[in-house]
């Protein structure tokens, strides 16, 4: 619940500043990842069928467990270069660097993790 509260006002203050770039798919109400791969699918059968075709190069990453780590210092950075300040700021930053998680599943429970931030922005 409280991580719903602070995307809603995250995500309010960005979409009324004109911060999130229009390519971005993921946690955008309406949107998805698929629109992503059905754009860059286009974009390359796009060049392929281009007179002369165009010379077509992919990257491709995986990044395990891409949601369970957080570079606290760049997202501290960014939440400040993007306005985001104050109590705001602190709520969040105290969230994520003060907290401690466990998941329980069928009734077993994990490991306690405690989440860790080095120095702050």
């Amino acid at each position: 619940m409280f991580e719903k509260v602070i995307y809603n006002s995250l995500y309010k203050y960005y979409e009324s500043n004109d911060i999130l770039n229009v390519n971005q798919s993921g946690f955008r109400q309406g949107d998805s990842c698929i629109n992503q791969l059905i754009n860059i699918t286009h974009d390359v059968f796009q060049s392929f069928d281009s007179n002369p075709p165009l010379k077509v190069r992919g990257v491709f990453l995986y990044i395990s467990k891409a949601f369970n780590r957080i570079w606290h210092e760049g997202l501290f950075f960014k939440l400040k270069s993007n306005g985001i300040e104050s109590y705001l700021y602190n709520l969040i930053e105290s969230f994520l660097c003060n907290h401690l998680q466990r998941v329980v599943l069928n009734g077993q429970n994990s490991k306690i993790g405690r989440a860790s931030c080095r120095e702050r922005v």
